[in-house]
């Protein structure tokens, strides 16, 4: 007799991550600013990817990111580390102040 495997099964897989940095809006965003940004190790989440909105990007540096299979410890990062992680894109990015969504830690999934 065969075996039947039941239940859901997906090739797919998807990992977590934890950014601290800005959400802004694609209409503040240039290819050239991304290419700047990717440049200078800046962690860049497209719209539509992951944790960012469908017309926002996120800009700044991975905290922690973890694969479906794997497993972590934790890392602790300061209240300071994360402010000065955000100040860092805060220069980076030719913005006002104003034209930011948001300012933060921001979570998601995204497909691998």
């Amino acid at each position: 007799m065969a075996k039947i495997r039941q239940g859901f099964v997906s090739n797919s897989s998807s990992s977590s991550f934890v950014v601290a940095g800005i959400q802004v809006s694609s209409g503040h965003i240039t290819n050239v600013i991304l290419e700047e940004l990717d440049n200078k190790g800046f962690c860049i989440k497209y719209p539509g990817e992951g944790g960012a909105p469908d017309d926002t990007y996120i800009v700044g540096k991975t905290l922690a990111s973890f694969a479906d299979d794997d497993y972590t410890e934790g890392d602790v990062f300061s209240l300071d580390a994360i402010l000065t992680i955000i100040n860092d894109a805060k220069m980076a990015l030719p913005l006002k102040e104003d034209e930011y969504e948001a300012v933060g830690v921001f979570t998601g999934t995204e497909l691998c």
